[in-house]
């Protein structure tokens, strides 16, 4: 297998693996305490790195590019 396909395969299982998170955390959650507030903050918890980190990034990229 040559190197580029390893890349291909570790980005493709780890893309797998953190939708996997993404969406058993909040079951996780429900199965633990019924309350909605512990829900809601769980799924926001999940949400805020990419919502902080990952828009701010794209825009300096697309600013910076042009």
């Amino acid at each position: 297998m040559s190197s580029y396909q390893r890349l291909v395969v570790s980005s493709g299982l780890s893309n797998l693996a953190d939708g996997i998170f993404q969406v058993a955390l909040p079951i996780v959650t429900l199965g633990v305490t019924r309350d909605p507030g512990a829900f809601a903050a769980v799924t926001l918890a999940l949400r805020l790195p990419w919502l902080l980190f990952a828009l701010p990034a794209f825009y300096f990229f697309q600013t910076t590019i042009h």
